[in-house]
């Protein structure tokens, strides 16, 4: 019994001596959605075998991408990563986020508990590869910056603790950064314009090549706002067969007051990853008669989305009771279907192409001319369906 009781002695002893006596922190998976910036802090040990108690995070960032003191001005989330999830029974809460602090204008920390006194024989193995620690979102005040992100590592030196939570781990080594560029372009964008036609504002964009590209989506701001907000209800889809050529497209928004909007065009890859163009803005001005709530001109705006599939809105303005025509034609002159024949009052109209013409048949992909005449007033324009 006396020699037993040695052997497991022993045998605890050299358990004990596997435990890491250093630990190491990476960012990683920095992702733009919308008008936030994801990434993950991923963490691991020296040696297998060690487990994860309290812990300390410091993060540095770049005050012109991101503003000052995000922590207090709500502009950072931070959610538990993989190493942190409760094992399930007999471990309840074995982690929790105790705070997320300003420690500067320029750097927040974030206070990990280990919840010793739960769960006092258990613990999560820290890996000897990277693993998620923590997932961080920030809101972006100005995308033309890089993340500039950096770990503080004279304050994270010494705050990180093995499972016991009385020893600590040494060394702790933090100094790795993320300067990710906030507004890369996905595809080779040639321009991005805006401008007011009547009372919305058109967006064009053209692209010289669009290689894996699932389509766009449009984000704007109004000034004085923070946040941009996703304007389009569906991805406008892009072709395939643009990935080598390239195309042009135009989106019409109809803010719902005057003043100054700034636009930023999100290019979506077919793998669901995301990267925006740079902001642009226009100012609005009102279109119509104060005196009497009507427009001032006869006036075709761009149909959107171009290219569209299945369905594409048309807008059109009349300042005086006319009579309206407008048709979609192919580019043999040959009229395939009526949108609009008869007296409209004044005002600002819209009607919706699905892509069949007169005949209840769907038109196939291709180039239509939309024609309108009221009066004197005579426009056409090019749309474009894709199938």
């Amino acid at each position: 019994m006396k020699k037993m009781f040695i052997l497991m002695l022993f045998f605890c002893g050299a358990a004990a001596n596997l435990y890491a006596t250093g630990i190491t922190f990476t960012f990683a998976n920095s992702t733009l959605s919308g008008s936030s910036f994801e990434f993950d802090v991923m963490v691991q040990g020296s040696a297998s075998g060690t487990k994860l108690g309290d812990n300390q995070v410091y993060i540095n960032y770049d005050t012109n991408a991101f503003g000052t003191n995000v922590a207090s001005s709500g502009n950072v989330t931070v959610t538990k990563g993989a190493i942190l999830e409760d094992g399930g029974s007999p471990l309840t809460d074995l982690y929790s986020i105790v705070n997320i602090l300003d420690n500067t204008s320029s750097r927040f920390s974030v206070t990990v508990s280990y919840n010793y006194g739960n769960s006092p024989t258990f613990g999560n193995d820290l890996p000897t590869s990277p693993t998620q620690l923590l997932h961080i979102v920030m809101n972006i005040a100005d995308d033309s910056y890089t993340a500039g992100l950096s770990f503080y590592q004279p304050f994270m030196d010494g705050q990180e603790y093995e499972s016991d939570n009385t020893a600590k781990y040494n060394p702790v080594v933090a100094d790795d950064t993320d300067d990710s560029p906030l507004s890369p372009i996905v595809v080779d964008l040639v321009s991005f314009t805006a401008e007011q036609v009547g009372e919305g504002v058109l967006l064009r964009w053209k692209t010289a090549s669009e290689i894996n590209q699932a389509g766009f989506n449009i984000y704007r701001r109004a000034a004085g706002e923070e946040a941009f907000s996703r304007i389009n209800e569906r991805i406008i889809f892009s072709d395939p067969a643009n990935s080598t050529t390239g195309a042009e497209y135009s989106y019409i928004d109809h803010p719902d007051s005057e003043g100054q909007f700034f636009y930023k065009l999100q290019s979506v890859e077919l793998d669901g990853s995301a990267t925006f163009s740079e902001t642009i803005s226009v100012s609005m001005s009102t279109a119509v008669d104060e005196r009497t709530n009507t427009p001032t001109r006869f006036e075709l705006l761009p149909n959107y989305p171009n290219p569209f599939n299945p369905e594409t809105h048309i807008e059109y303005t009349t300042p005086k009771e006319s009579y309206v025509q407008m048709a979609v034609y192919n580019l043999q002159g040959r009229r395939i279907r009526t949108l609009v024949n008869g007296v409209k009052k004044a005002g600002a109209h819209s009607v919706v192409w699905n892509g069949v013409d007169d005949a209840g048949h769907v038109a196939g992909s291709g180039i239509y001319i939309l024609r309108m005449n009221a009066g004197d007033y005579q426009s056409s324009r090019r749309i474009t369906l894709l199938r």
